[in-house]
């Protein structure tokens, strides 16, 4: 029999958002965050520009506030599943 977590799942793309499909063992290895390797591409150098300028502290800065809320949200939708 098969495992049922072992199938593909969709995610959203970093950099555009655009749904794709990855397999949950790349998940697993911390991988698939991008839809194409134009997405990685582009997000690359925008990082690199960014370290250049002196802008990194300020997209991971903005980046770190998106997790805290997504973080907060998931703990939330925890506590209400239980209740």
């Amino acid at each position: 029999m098969s495992d049922p977590g072992a199938g593909p799942i969709y995610r959203h793309c970093i950099m555009c958002g655009r749904p794709f499909r990855v397999w949950r063992c790349e998940l697993l290895r911390n991988r698939a965050k991008f839809c194409t390797q134009e997405c990685y591409s582009a997000s690359r150098r925008l990082f690199s520009k960014a370290l250049a300028d002196g802008r990194l502290e300020l997209i991971l800065a903005n980046e770190l506030e998106r997790t805290k809320a997504e973080n907060r949200e998931a703990s939330w939708r925890s506590l209400s599943n239980h209740a």
